[in-house]
């Protein structure tokens, strides 16, 4: 062993056990392949011939696959060893996406949608139920056909925007209702002795609510009618829901009861059916 690779074989040691705690500069790794190929004993290409080899490599597959996406951006020179990309060099391109779901506060099913535009046009869409990508231009046909291939991107796009986005945005829901919660004045009224009694709530917020009568803690609909929520001045609301009191006998009022539900509130609010604190026109 001459003392020039006795050297190296130094320099190769102290690199196994030592490696850089640093990306190394391009000068660096130009010393450092001029080193391995000495201690292999044959020439090695230099790290900006291997870039250019592999980059027009990469750029031939692309312009020979009609299905890539980008393969309209490279063209072959008359010379046909050397490829340009005049789009590349002389504009900027933006490709841009766009997700949502969306939920009432009355937990119905949500509505997603993801879009995909480039350069301020649909390029686009996806099909939430079927799993499908749909092209908004002849351009995009052939990204829907290598999209179609990748299942499990197309999986993972399904449940972002059905599972995991609606699990998200229920969850900022909560804590927005739990901030923005108002109760509301829950009143019995009664024209008169023989009128149905009417069970008001005014001034909650948010408007998602429900009201309900029910006889012994079961909710009932015999005799029951429901009355629309309506906006008040104050940006608050108010419902009633009203129910047919001489469909059963006085001495059964004390198993019925009136339920105010808000969403985000976990306290329903229950007003029993009871003459003394009933709200009439009529003169004690």
């Amino acid at each position: 062993m001459t003392q020039e690779q006795a050297s190296n074989m130094e320099v190769q040691d102290k690199w196994v056990k030592n490696p850089p705690s640093r990306p190394l500069t391009k000068p660096e790794m130009d010393r450092t392949v001029k080193a391995a190929g000495k201690i292999l004993g044959v020439p090695l290409p230099s790290l900006l011939d291997i870039y250019h080899s592999r980059l027009t490599r990469r750029a031939t597959r692309i312009a020979g696959d009609p299905t890539h996406p980008a393969n309209n951006v490279f063209t072959l020179l008359p010379s046909g060893r050397r490829l340009q990309s005049l789009r590349a060099r002389t504009s900027v391109h933006i490709l841009q996406f766009m997700g949502c779901c969306e939920m009432d506060d009355y937990k119905s099913q949500p509505f997603s949608f993801v879009r995909a535009g480039f350069n301020g046009e649909d390029l686009m869409t996806f099909d939430i139920n079927s799993s499908a990508w749909i092209p908004q231009s002849d351009q995009a046909v052939s990204i829907k056909q290598r999209l179609d291939l990748d299942k499990e991107f197309t999986k993972l796009a399904h449940y972002i925007f059905t599972i995991e986005c609606p699990i998200v945005l229920s969850e900022f829901l909560k804590i927005w209702a739990h901030q923005h919660t108002v109760l509301p004045k829950v009143y019995l009224l009664q024209k008169t002795p023989s009128s149905p009694v009417s069970c008001h709530a005014t001034g909650f917020y948010p408007e998602s609510a429900e009201m309900f009568w029910r006889r012994s803690e079961e909710e009932i609909h015999e005799g029951v009618e429901h009355g629309e929520i309506l906006p008040n001045h104050d940006e608050t609301f108010q419902m009633e829901t009203v129910l047919n009191v001489s469909l059963f006998p006085l001495k059964d009022w004390g198993k019925y009861d009136c339920v105010f539900q808000l969403y985000g509130v976990s306290n329903d609010i229950i007003i029993p059916l009871d003459k003394t604190i009933i709200k009439t026109n009529q003169r004690k």
